[in-house]
């Protein structure tokens, strides 16, 4: 409940009592994963003071990095300063999930353009394909997510990209999609 409050003073008073941060729940989500998808900002920063993993990968293979990434784009500006702090403390910006994608798809999926963009700024690979070999382009075209395009053209993503399965680019994507 800390961190849907965004009750940093509790977290980190349960840290330094002796909870382990590296407990679990059902999917395999620690506590920083559950405080980067609540948005709690000031939960995120207690657990890396106390020594939470920003690498640890649920059984999906998401980083709490992911979890942030995943705010959509009316909490994106909120989101930022959370992935600042994470890659701050190491969170890998390319880490792929079991599906092959990195937080940079999980953002432009959500279009999170804010979050791309921190993403790209901190050094992210923009055109790092998933296991499909869709970019994060791909993802953000195929959704009609105009904000999380613009912020991975202005990034350098490749608009050319092929897919390398059935050589779709984020145009193809773009028409299926409907946008």
């Amino acid at each position: 409940m800390a961190a849907l409050a965004d009750d940093g003073a509790t977290a980190a008073a349960l840290a330094a009592g002796g909870t382990s941060l590296r407990v679990r729940d059902g999917t395999g989500r620690t506590p920083l994963h559950i405080a980067a998808a609540a948005g709690a900002a000031t939960v995120v920063t207690a657990l890396l003071r106390a020594g939470a993993s920003p690498a640890a990968a649920d059984d999906g293979g998401g980083t709490p990095l992911h979890a942030a990434a995943a705010c959509g784009a009316p909490a994106a500006a909120a989101a930022a300063p959370i992935v600042a702090a994470l890659l701050a403390a190491g969170a890998p910006a390319d880490a792929a999930d079991a599906g092959g994608a990195t937080p940079l798809h999980v953002a432009a999926t959500a279009d999170a353009a804010a979050v791309v963009a921190a993403l790209a700024a901190a050094g992210a690979r923009v055109d790092a394909p998933d296991a499909h070999g869709w970019t994060p382009l791909h993802a953000a075209a195929a959704g009609g997510h105009r904000g999380a395009v613009g912020a991975l053209l202005a990034a350098g993503a490749d608009a050319a990209a092929a897919d390398g399965r059935a050589g779709w680019t984020p145009l193809h994507a773009a028409a299926a999609g409907g946008d």
